[in-house]
Protein backbone atom coordinates (compact mmCIF):
# COMPACT_ATOMS: atom_id res chain seq x y z
CA UNK A 1 0.00 0.00 0.00
CA UNK A 2 2.68 2.74 1.06
CA UNK A 3 4.13 2.06 -3.11
CA UNK A 4 0.49 4.00 -4.11
CA UNK A 5 1.17 6.80 -1.94
CA UNK A 6 1.99 9.96 -4.10
CA UNK A 7 3.25 11.77 -0.85
CA UNK A 8 3.14 11.58 3.45
CA UNK A 9 2.90 14.28 5.63
CA UNK A 10 5.02 13.82 8.83
CA UNK A 11 3.99 15.97 11.80
CA UNK A 12 5.89 16.82 14.83
CA UNK A 13 3.75 18.63 17.66
CA UNK A 14 5.79 21.04 19.50
CA UNK A 15 5.37 23.37 22.62
CA UNK A 16 5.38 26.73 20.58
CA UNK A 17 4.66 25.39 17.05
CA UNK A 18 3.21 22.52 14.57
CA UNK A 19 5.93 21.65 12.33
CA UNK A 20 5.11 19.60 9.23
CA UNK A 21 7.09 17.78 6.69
CA UNK A 22 5.94 16.97 3.41
CA UNK A 23 7.92 14.00 1.19
CA UNK A 24 7.82 11.92 -1.14
CA UNK A 25 9.31 8.73 -2.27
CA UNK A 26 11.96 9.07 -5.62
CA UNK A 27 13.99 6.38 -7.15
CA UNK A 28 17.26 7.10 -4.66
CA UNK A 29 15.06 7.69 -1.52
CA UNK A 30 12.93 10.41 -0.13
CA UNK A 31 12.73 13.97 -1.06
CA UNK A 32 11.28 17.00 1.30
CA UNK A 33 8.56 18.59 -1.24
CA UNK A 34 6.94 20.97 1.19
CA UNK A 35 7.05 22.35 5.01
CA UNK A 36 4.71 24.21 7.41
CA UNK A 37 5.56 25.80 10.81
CA UNK A 38 2.39 26.95 12.47
CA UNK A 39 2.90 28.73 15.90
CA UNK A 40 0.69 28.29 18.69
CA UNK A 41 -1.65 30.82 20.27
CA UNK A 42 0.55 30.89 23.12
CA UNK A 43 3.61 28.13 24.59
CA UNK A 44 1.69 24.89 25.33
CA UNK A 45 4.23 24.38 28.63
CA UNK A 46 3.44 28.02 29.35
CA UNK A 47 2.22 29.15 32.69
CA UNK A 48 -1.47 29.13 33.66
CA UNK A 49 -2.17 27.02 29.92
CA UNK A 50 -4.67 24.08 31.79
CA UNK A 51 -5.57 21.24 29.75
CA UNK A 52 -8.27 22.04 28.07
CA UNK A 53 -6.89 25.24 26.59
CA UNK A 54 -3.63 23.77 25.28
CA UNK A 55 -6.14 20.98 23.97
CA UNK A 56 -7.70 23.80 21.92
CA UNK A 57 -4.60 25.54 20.79
CA UNK A 58 -4.12 22.38 19.51
CA UNK A 59 -6.80 21.97 17.49
CA UNK A 60 -6.68 25.26 16.46
CA UNK A 61 -3.18 24.84 14.93
CA UNK A 62 -3.97 21.43 13.18
CA UNK A 63 -6.85 23.09 11.55
CA UNK A 64 -5.43 25.67 10.00
CA UNK A 65 -2.66 22.98 8.90
CA UNK A 66 -5.54 21.64 7.06
CA UNK A 67 -7.14 24.54 5.39
CA UNK A 68 -4.49 25.55 4.26
CA UNK A 69 -3.12 22.15 2.49
CA UNK A 70 -4.80 19.90 -0.21
CA UNK A 71 -4.24 16.43 2.15
CA UNK A 72 -5.59 14.59 -0.80
CA UNK A 73 -5.44 10.76 -0.26
CA UNK A 74 -1.45 11.48 1.47
CA UNK A 75 -0.77 9.43 4.66
CA UNK A 76 -0.43 11.45 7.78
CA UNK A 77 1.90 10.47 10.37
Amino acid sequence: MASALHSVWAIDLGNSCLKVLRLSRTETGVEVIGFENIQHGKILTGGGVKPAERDELIALSLRQFVRQNDLGTDAVV
